[in-house]
């Protein structure tokens, strides 16, 4: 979820709002190289704000992630029309925490390794606008183990 999340954010972001597409890319790259606590993710929470669970009101981001096979998922999101100027990005890095908290230490290196490689890839030239990124870059990061 983490990894698809993470690209359709990066997706959507308008071009005159890269700064925000800035600050997820330097997450994923900086936590990747962290053991990936949940300690870890809060270094990455800006001051002022905390997360919570409950239930949503305002400009909600929901999504849906879909199995098809082993190489292949994909995620379903409904976006607010409008968004505050840093929704996105924090939401990227709340689901990440939660997730985090959720996973023993095998499957944090797995994802480590996974948010490594788009990093990466983003890094060397690919533009997290395009439509084929979105879709195919979180798939191969996620078996970019076994590559």
């Amino acid at each position: 979820m983490v990894l698809n999340f993470t690209a359709k954010i990066l997706f959507v972001i308008e071009k005159k709002h890269e700064y925000v597409s800035n600050e997820i890319l330097d997450f994923i790259k900086l936590v990747s190289k962290t053991e990936m606590s949940p300690k870890d993710i809060d270094r990455f929470i800006p001051p002022g704000i905390s997360f919570q669970e409950g239930i949503p009101t305002g400009k909600v981001i929901e999504g849906v992630l879909y199995f098809k096979d082993m190489k292949t998922r994909n995620l379903m999101t409904k976006l607010p029309v409008t968004w505050f100027e840093y929704q996105l990005s924090h939401s990227v890095i709340a689901l990440t925490k939660v997730t985090v908290e959720k996973l023993d230490g095998f499957h944090r290196e797995y994802l480590k390794n996974s948010l490594q490689y788009m990093a990466d890839t983003y890094e060397n030239g690919v533009n997290p606008r395009e439509m084929r990124a979105m879709v195919n870059l979180p798939n191969e990061a996620f078996l970019s183990r076994y590559i």
